[in-house]
C-alpha cells in the first residue's frame, strides 16, 4: 500500500499555486520525510502490531499518510512563505457598530 504522489500545485483559499520544479522537488520531499516518521511509529506500536483485520491495518496507515500529508503541506508553507496569499488585511479590522434607533 503506497500513498499517492503530492500533485505539482494546491490550492489555498481558492487560488491554484503551481509549484517550480525545486519547489515541487522539495514539497514531494518534506512530505515523504513526514509521512515515513509516521509510518515508522505507527508500524512499531502495539496496536498495529497486534491488529488482525488487514482492513484496519490499511485505515490506519491512510490515517498516517493523510496526516504526513498535511504536516508537510504546513512545513513547506513554512520553507516557501512568499508563494502563499496573504491573508485578507480586512478580515483582522473591527466592525464598526451601528447606532440604534430610538423612537
Amino acid at each position: 500500500m503506497f500513498p499517492d504522489e503530492p500533485k505539482s500545485s494546491i490550492t489555498v483559499s481558492g487560488e491554484k499555486i503551481n509549484f517550480t520544479p525545486t519547489q515541487y522537488h522539495d514539497f514531494k520531499k518534506i512530505i515523504g520525510q513526514e509521512r515515513k516518521q509516521l509510518t515508522d511509529a505507527l508500524f512499531q506500536s502495539s496496536n498495529y502490531i497486534s491488529e488482525a483485520d488487514v482492513d484496519k491495518k490499511i485505515e490506519m496507515l491512510n490515517s498516517q499518510y493523510t496526516v504526513g500529508y498535511n504536516e508537510g503541506k504546513k512545513l513547506f508553507q513554512l520553507k516557501y512563505p512568499s508563494i502563499f496569499p496573504k491573508p485578507s488585511s480586512t478580515s483582522n479590522k473591527p466592525k464598526k457598530q451601528r447606532k440604534q434607533k430610538t423612537n
